[in-house]
């Protein structure tokens, strides 16, 4: 059994702290690096290893293992400033954000506050159609949901390893790379779950756990190769931000990376003497160390500051770069020294006798601390420096011309479109306000507005629940044989009949194909599915997890309209579908799939002898619930159209005229150019950042009999 460890202070840990924390927070404020999130995988095996080898020193003290002590030092060191943080973070939204945003919000408080969020994470990250919903500021909690279950169960299972007095580390490492395999399965089972799963984090922390009971062999480490193994484990960080993504692999195999190389700085600095260790300089200098005392304090704030601020100030701006910096900074300056360090060295909880023993062992440790612990003037001035640099920077960047067009240059386009001009005989044929001209003229009024209308639906209506009980209120959104025919609508002596096949994007469309079609005389027979394209592609669920369903729907679906025979089918999708390809192909590579795959499906329908037509997706839009705030102007509810969505367009329209299909491009339906209101007239255009609302879509009836009059001769 491994020898006592002696707690001292170590500085690698501290600039371990500080490297993770400000990990996370640049990759949620600047979206870089863009592995940053690996900064929570840090923070597990940091505590890991501090947790275990205060048990396991505990242990090898006295015979035993107080629970009650160690759940009221987990109370102490935990619970006071996460509290805080919830409340002033339910409070905060209800003035920034609209009520319904903001009970939403309370109710991810209580999750967080029993540190269960992980869970309701998971759950919801699962779940496609909530997975376009507006970000909660206290997303975060996640992690912390991850650790305090963990160590419900650690403690215990120590206690039985322990027990057993032989084989203590060949037992836990077995247990270790168990949970690693298990976390591979569960990864690449359902990525999105795994990915908050505390059974998929457990080696991770166990890692860390690992290393506190195998001390005494890491004490053996030979002087010389230390200043190697720390400088290999921070390197292997450092390129874990580079070379990590949460697209496939995440947690398992992927965070392998930065979990082994952060176990290489722990087992580098693990000896039997305390050393400064000052070959790891830019872990051990001053200023890391103070980050690394209020990281806590720094990671519960960041995110609230974050996505309370995009709700008063237009995001990615300078000045709400600046002022995001300076609150979470500052409110975690403030809360380190007047809540989380006073109450952690408190006898709070403690019984008399065990209080006033905590206060000389304080005591005891203050006169034996490094003076490294505490914040010196070099940190202090350190700290300072960064933020003036910071200040700087972004005041540059504020002095900068900005480059969209104004609201003025919109109203000037207006003018040119709308203003008169000589008949022609053009004219005489075809009358001057048409669908188009006018959606055209309602799109630029709400581009050029300063102010919200009153929208119906209303904003706090919004949402893909209150859009699923309107599109799928009778049990329709997910088309298959044993509802097919109950689900299709018209006239019950329609003569002619339109098959509508592709994903959820095709059942967002069909309150419009409906309204356009059905007083024609149209029967109109869906043959939508989820997440599941209508070209001829193999993808993955939301969130990565197989989908071998899809392929099976859409071999069934083109069989039956081929059986069915309709006067036209359309085709309608994501365009998202690119980031969900089982190749994994990405650019160019996945746009030539998604062709290829249109064209596929195109020529599968030829024995149906009907009209084909591609809709074009809308370009995806803001999230209203998100953009619109007590704050917010209806510019902070405009986006731009994708390079992305372009690229599709002209793959899809490619794929069309090669079937000779007709191809309908909706690019005028919601933009001007490249600009996209989140509002036309007082219609919200999307429910949930995506998918149309209902009305919106059925105000697009006369577009769509529009484009759809022309037959296509085949």
């Amino acid at each position: 059994m491994a020898a006592s460890v002696r707690p001292r202070f170590r500085p690698d840990i501290q600039g371990l702290r500080a490297l993770a924390v400000l990990a996370v927070v640049a990759n949620h404020l600047f979206a870089w690096p863009a592995g940053g999130f690996i900064g929570v995988d840090v923070f597990f095996v940091i505590s890991g290893f501090l947790i275990t080898g205060q048990l396991y020193r505990e242990h090898q003290k006295t015979g035993r293992i107080s629970f009650a002590d160690f759940y009221r030092r987990r109370v102490r060191r935990i619970f006071p400033i996460s509290t805080v943080v919830i409340v002033v973070t339910v409070a905060a939204s209800f003035v920034v954000f609209l009520s319904a945003r903001a009970q939403s919000v309370g109710v991810d408080a209580v999750w967080a506050l029993f540190f269960a969020g992980n869970w309701q994470s998971a759950v919801q990250g699962t779940d496609y159609w909530a997975a376009t919903g507006t970000i909660s500021p206290l997303q975060h909690y996640w992690s912390l949901g991850v650790e305090e279950q963990f160590y419900l169960v650690w403690p215990i299972l120590l206690i039985g390893l322990l027990w057993l007095k032989r084989g203590t580390t060949g037992i836990l490492t077995v247990i270790v790379a168990l949970t690693f395999v298990y976390a591979i399965w569960e990864t690449f089972q359902n990525p999105t779950f795994a990915y908050f799963s505390t059974f998929a984090r457990a080696w991770e922390l166990g890692v860390g756990a690992l290393l506190a009971v195998a001390a005494s062999t890491l004490h053996r480490i030979p002087r010389a190769l230390r200043p190697a193994l720390g400088w290999l484990g921070f390197l292997g960080i450092i390129a874990s931000l580079a070379l990590v993504g949460e697209s496939a692999g995440f947690p398992a195999p992927w965070a392998a990376l930065p979990v082994l190389s952060t176990a290489l700085v722990i087992a580098a600095g693990t000896t039997r003497k305390p050393t400064a260790q000052r070959h790891l300089f830019p872990l051990t200098n001053p200023v890391s160390g103070y980050i690394g005392n209020i990281s806590y304090s720094l990671y519960l704030w960041h995110f609230p500051v974050i996505v309370l601020l995009a709700g008063v100030l237009p995001a990615a701006s300078p000045s709400y770069v600046i002022i995001c910096l300076i609150g979470m900074f500052g409110l975690s300056v403030l809360s380190y020294h007047l809540l989380e360090d006073p109450i952690r060295k408190s006898t709070w909880l403690q019984p008399g006798a065990e209080a006033e023993a905590r206060r000389q062992r304080i005591r005891d440790e203050k006169r034996r601390r490094p003076r490294a612990d505490t914040p010196s003037r070099k940190a202090y001035a350190g700290v300072a420096l960064m933020t003036v640099a910071t200040i700087t920077l972004a005041t540059i960047a504020l002095a900068r011309p900005q480059v969209p067009p104004t609201p003025g240059d919109l109203t000037a386009a207006v003018a040119v479109v709308t203003a008169p001009t000589a008949p022609t005989a053009a004219d005489d044929a075809a009358p001057a306000d048409t669908p188009e001209s006018e959606r055209s003229a309602q799109i630029l009024a709400a581009l050029t507005a300063t102010e919200f209308p009153d929208l119906n639906p209303a904003v706090n209506d919004l949402g893909i629940q209150s859009w699923l009980d309107q599109v799928a209120a009778d049990g329709c959104a997910d088309i298959s044989q044993s509802n097919a025919e109950r689900c299709v609508t018209g006239p019950a002596d329609g003569t002619q009949a339109v098959a509508v096949l592709g994903d959820s994007f095709a059942l967002a469309w069909l309150p419009g194909i409906r309204a356009a079609l059905e007083p024609l005389g149209y029967r109109v027979h869906s043959f939508a599915r989820g997440q599941c394209p209508a070209a001829t592609v193999t993808v993955n669920r939301d969130g990565g997890a197989a989908y071998p369903e899809c392929a099976e729907h859409r071999d069934w679906a083109i069989g039956a309209i081929n059986e069915l025979s309709p006067d036209l089918v359309i085709l309608a999708s994501a365009t998202a579908t690119t980031f969900r390809l089982t190749s994994a192909a990405t650019g160019q590579a996945a746009i030539t799939e998604m062709r290829d795959g249109t064209a596929t499906t195109l020529a599968a329908l030829a024995p149906s002898e009907a009209r084909l037509a591609v809709l074009a997706a809308p370009p995806a839009g803001k999230v209203l619930q998100a953009c619109v705030t007590n704050f917010a102007a209806p510019r902070d509810c405009t986006d731009d159209v994708t390079r992305g969505w372009k690229d599709l367009r002209t793959a899809e329209s490619d794929a069309a005229t090669a079937q000779n299909a007709a191809y309908i491009d909706t690019l005028d339906w919601f933009c001007n150019g490249d600009r996209c209101p989140g509002f036309v007239g007082t219609t919200p255009v999307r429910a949930d950042g995506l998918h149309l609302t209902v009305p919106y879509a059925e105000s697009l009836a006369p577009l769509i009999s529009n484009a759809l009059a022309a037959p296509v001769d085949r």
